[in-house]
């Protein structure tokens, strides 16, 4: 766990190097891309993990000292980095300044088989999850399935990874809390390897499942993806093998991805959560009503740039062609209105802030005709748009 020293001087470096950035829930930081120059901070870097990822261009990796190199920063702020990490993974250079990582389960690891003296509320929630999923002692002890207690992966269940010579080649950490914002965090280490491989018998039919839980429900022979398609690492291994005989399992959302039928399949979902501070107000996306609020369910998108509000029309045509009246009508909707940009597979929620609106339109109206509509309330306000054909 990182000290609060040692977090100041990593974000004063990134702050250095990037432009002050905005810090985020669990330990991470948001800075404008580097690579895409987008308009917003995109660029997100988890200070625990060291992973860094912008939204947009996909740019990302796995330590900060690989961002900081790419950027040609001061070898001096990248041996600070360094100094701060070290010791939580052994690092080595390769020719081409790619990173080698030698994996270790959190200091914070438990096994599940050593269960805690008095009332261990965690451990009671971790013994329950494991039991719902279908996990038998026998899986604890092959696996060597534990939980953590503490440090970044608090409240996950780890289900560590072997290769065939009994190195640890990867972890899965998933919370047993359903509130939690991530149900994964997984170690900042190349998924291109092959999961269980001590476990699994070359000579048998193997089956590929999507998730881990998926595999540890299979009971043999079964190796994770841990996503959509097949690792190098393991077609290298199935090719090397021969084996002839694989039984492939994805859930019914990957087989979409794998294997689409539309365009609608072959697309992550993206939506768009409205909330609205008063009941019953229209609400409009792109010019098309969606409902009154408060809105029950998310709102299916396509990635880009989306129009939110209360009013129907698109007004934001030339002021200078409009008169007088039309230019404050067009000013007030314009208020109403949020423009929001999503990302292709994101959640984005906004905030119509109705009454807040009411506060800006009187506002308005005070600076543009000294009072000529003091005290209209919105509500009168939305009654002589429409009264004018403008709503």
């Amino acid at each position: 766990m990182l000290s609060q020293r040692d977090k100041s001087v990593i974000v004063n470096i990134l702050d250095e190097i990037l432009g002050v950035g905005t810090s985020l829930k669990g330990n991470e930081q948001a800075h404008y891309c580097p690579f895409c120059h987008h308009h917003k901070k995109k660029l997100q870097i988890n200070l625990d993990t060291q992973q860094w990822h912008c939204w947009v261009c996909d740019a990302k990796g796995r330590k900060i000292q690989t961002l900081l190199r790419k950027l040609q920063v001061d070898s001096s702020k990248i041996k600070k980095i360094y100094e701060i990490y070290g010791d939580d993974y052994i690092v080595s250079t390769t020719s081409t300044d790619e990173e080698k990582v030698e994996l270790r389960l959190p200091s914070e690891f438990k096994s599940l088989l050593d269960k805690p003296k008095g009332l261990n509320p965690l451990y009671r929630k971790v013994e329950q999850y494991v039991k719902n999923r279908g996990i038998t002692k026998e899986d604890i002890i092959r696996y060597n399935i534990g939980y953590c207690d503490g440090g970044i992966y608090n409240n996950r269940i780890i289900i560590p990874s072997y290769d065939v010579d009994g190195r640890l080649n990867y972890f899965i950490a998933r919370s047993v809390y359903v509130e939690e914002k991530f149900k994964y965090k997984n170690p900042p280490v190349s998924k291109n390897v092959t999961i269980f491989e001590n476990q699994i018998n070359w000579n048998k039919p193997i089956t590929l499942t999507e998730g881990v839980f998926d595999a540890l429900a299979v009971k043999r022979n079964a190796i994770p993806l841990l996503g959509k398609f097949i690792p190098k690492t393991l077609m290298d291994s199935i090719y090397k093998k021969g084996v002839r005989d694989i039984k492939i399992v994805l859930d019914k959302d990957a087989q979409k991805i794998a294997h689409p039928k539309s365009w609608k399949d072959s697309r992550e979902r993206t939506t768009l959560e409205i909330l609205c501070d008063t009941k019953g107000l229209p609400i409009y996306v792109d010019g098309h009503l969606v409902g009154y609020s408060p809105l029950k369910n998310p709102i299916d998108v396509l990635p880009g740039w989306h129009k939110v509000g209360y009013f129907p029309n698109d007004y934001t045509q030339d002021n200078n062609a409009l008169a007088s009246k039309e230019k404050i009508m067009n000013d007030i909707l314009v208020m109403g209105r949020l423009d929001v940009y999503v990302d292709e597979g994101a959640h984005e929620t906004i905030a119509l802030n109705y009454q807040t609106l009411g506060e800006e339109v009187v506002d308005y109206n005070k600076r543009f005709q000294a009072g000529t509509w003091i005290g209209f309330s919105l509500f009168f306000v939305t009654i002589l748009l429409m009264s004018w054909g403008l709503a």
